[in-house]
């Protein structure tokens, strides 16, 4: 008797979307100029410690990345969308967590709420516009997710610091916490 795939085919899709965006954000990290694919993965997993073949085969989805390599990968780019497409498929929102330490933070933080209220209005504002017409159009829906994104991180950072401020921890020593998901509605 077969077993049945509770998955489907969305393994190989998810894998295929994985191995793209990675191939996207390796080819605009190497913008200058031509595209010579073979050194820049190369690079790339030399920075990893794994073996430029394995890469390749990661890349052109033929092996699935493994979930423990996927950070790095992310890290070394400075593009997290392979996680963000992990994230969607489970449901789920996560944020890179900015370090609590500095200015920005740790010597004013009224000026943080201040800057979260003002983000809140900003994204409320656009939600409004957006839902004025009962139509929501790509462009408005892009623009509307961003300001609710922009919204959902100071909300994280802000909570963050409020729990360092409990603990009695001066922002400006602690070190960065580690990223936590934000369940969507």
């Amino acid at each position: 008797m077969r077993k049945r795939n509770l998955t489907g085919n969305s393994k190989t899709l998810l894998s295929k979307q994985l191995s793209s965006i990675v191939e996207k954000a390796l080819r605009s990290k190497d913008a200058s100029g031509a595209w010579k694919r073979p050194m820049a993965v190369k690079a790339l997993a030399g920075q990893l410690g794994v073996g430029y073949q394995s890469l390749a085969y990661y890349l052109s989805a033929r092996n699935n990345i493994p979930a423990f390599i996927l950070p790095d990968i992310c890290k070394a780019l400075d593009n997290f969308a392979p996680l963000n497409a992990l994230e969607s498929r489970a449901g789920r929102v996560a944020y890179r967590l900015p370090s609590l330490s500095g200015e920005s933070v740790g010597r004013d933080n009224v000026k943080a709420i201040q800057k979260l209220i003002k983000k809140v209005a900003l994204a409320l504002e656009g939600l409004s516009n957006t839902l004025e017409d009962n139509l929501v159009e790509e462009c408005e829906f892009e623009h509307t997710q961003l300001q609710l994104h922009d919204v959902i991180r100071e909300c994280v950072r802000l909570e963050s610091l409020l729990e360092l401020l409990r603990d009695g921890v001066e922002p400006d020593a602690a070190p960065a916490p580690p990223p936590h998901p934000i369940p969507l509605p």
